[in-house]
């Protein structure tokens, strides 16, 4: 569907619905035609206002406004709900509320592709910036809230996980991670959930003296003397690595449960600390650093073999704009 909202303004939902599959369409809205679906991509090409468009009217921009508020709250409801999923349960009760949140956007987008054209008006431009920002920033929270409940396939609800496959298509979230999509574990049985709880108590003691270690580091002295004893833990912690086909928790509220991951969180996000903390140490880049970089990449990746969906969760892409903060703050800080 196109959308007759001018580029000043940035129509605020562009391109976010495109049609569903035949089946399953009458579950979100009617579908629209082929040539008219426009692509999140296709934001930037929308067609500019031609000269002598009649301007904005009071109520063209209250009606604009409106359409923009409601959308940003059926975004929050969304981040709401799937926030609060926890369980098979929750994921199952969530499913029939996000289908009908997905098809108030997809109307709410309806509206904007009917809007008339107007020409660009520094008042609406105002208004709606700051609409859209705020809905830019929610929209974010729920793509977070859809990773993480992705990661854990949705807590085995196929309620959930259609309505999710149905939300990729309206384009709430990137064709690329549709692959988190497919296939199901199987909810550990008691002696299976028994068994990852003690596997998971285990990898407590090998995060918290690779956070010392990190922690240790000052200088291509001490990361040096580091080396060998993050090479043994990192040998240590692949020891620690899940069955090849490994379920899922029935219940991550479960105080058995919670009392086995909270620990690990928390030092997962210690070694996070400090792992941003190396990237700014003076000469981190330098070839004196080398060995001890390429051993801690090694942890990295033996962390990520065996603590799965915890490990992403503080590993996500805050740690990444982190790094890089650290990085060009680095080597800002190291130029003669």
């Amino acid at each position: 569907m196109s959308h007759h909202i001018q580029s000043t303004c940035l129509a605020l939902v562009a391109g976010l619905c495109v049609p569903v599959a035949a089946e399953e369409a009458a579950d979100v809205a009617p579908q629209p035609a082929d040539e008219d679906v426009v692509d999140v991509a296709d934001v930037a090409d929308v067609e500019e206002v031609q000269p002598g468009t009649p301007p904005m009217t009071d109520e063209q921009r209250e009606e604009m406004e409106r359409v923009g508020s409601e959308f940003l709250q059926a975004s929050n409801d969304m981040w709401l709900l799937l926030s609060s999923v926890r369980s098979k349960n929750d994921a199952d009760d969530a499913a029939d509320r996000m289908m009908a949140l997905v098809a108030k956007i997809y109307e709410l987008d309806e509206k904007l592709s009917t809007s008339t054209v107007v020409a660009p008006d520094a008042a609406c431009a105002g208004v709606l910036d700051n609409i859209q920002g705020r809905i830019l920033d929610s929209l974010e929270t729920v793509d977070e809230e859809f990773h993480s409940l992705s990661r854990m396939h949705c807590y085995g609800s196929e309620r959930l996980l259609r309505a999710f496959r149905l939300a990729g298509r309206a384009g709430l979230f990137g064709e690329d991670d549709a692959h988190s999509l497919t296939g199901i574990p199987q909810p550990f049985t008691p002696e299976q959930a028994a068994a990852e709880i003690a596997r998971l108590g285990k990898l407590l003691e090998p995060d918290r003296q690779i956070c010392l270690q990190l922690g240790s580091v000052r200088d291509s002295a001490s990361a040096q003397q580091a080396v060998p004893h993050l090479r043994e833990l990192e040998y240590n912690l692949l020891l620690l690595a899940p069955p090849q086909e490994c379920g899922m928790f029935a219940d991550e509220r479960a105080e058995s449960v919670r009392a086995a991951i909270e620990p690990l969180r928390q030092a997962l996000w210690g070694i996070r600390n400090e792992i941003v903390r190396l990237a700014a140490l003076p000469g981190y880049s330098e070839a004196a650093f080398d060995e001890f970089s390429e051993q801690l990449d090694k942890v990295y990746d033996a962390l990520e073999a065996t603590h799965s969906l915890w490990f992403e969760d503080v590993f996500d892409a805050s740690f990444r704009s982190d790094l890089e903060d650290a990085y060009r703050e680095n080597i800002k800080n190291t130029k003669p």
